[in-house]
């Protein structure tokens, strides 16, 4: 999920783990679930990696 690009680490950990508790809270066949940030606008991180997926 993208976020704004403004909070801190900590608070855009907080976000995220507020979206797996609601996924896993309604969504009920769900066990776990894994929810990764990214900030909104920017370039993609995972540009300098994807030749290893």
């Amino acid at each position: 999920m993208t976020v704004d690009a403004t909070p801190s680490v900590s608070e855009a950990h907080a976000i995220v783990a507020q979206v797996e508790y609601r996924l896993i809270s309604e969504v009920s066949s769900l066990a776990r679930a894994t929810v990764h940030t990214d900030p909104h606008g920017s370039r993609d991180a995972h540009d300098l990696i994807a030749h290893h997926r």
